[in-house]
């Protein structure tokens, strides 16, 4: 009885405005969080521009938006990814 990684994890993508961006998140971040990487999304609703993004643990998302504020690293948007009948959805925050 045991479930597939992707859902049972909740995850978050933090859309920046540059894959620039989001790799210097990523470096300010690697020393607090263990579960983050730069992910490619497909083109997500209400989302322009960039398709790299942060994907981290959802408990964890106030921590990458709280570092985000605090160093000027603007954030697009963010989103919910879940698994959904074994697609990917996004929601947005």
């Amino acid at each position: 009885f045991f479930k597939l990684r992707g859902e049972c994890m909740r995850y978050a993508i933090v859309m920046y405005s540059s894959i620039m961006v989001a790799n210097r998140a990523k470096k300010l971040l690697s020393n607090k969080l263990t579960d983050i990487k730069i992910v490619q999304v497909p083109h997500i609703a209400g989302s322009e521009g960039c398709n790299y993004a942060l994907r981290c643990k959802f408990e964890d998302l106030d921590t990458v938006l709280q570092m985000s504020k605090e160093y000027e690293l603007t954030v697009k948007s963010s989103f919910e990814e879940l698994i959904q009948e074994g697609r990917k959805v996004y929601i947005k925050l």
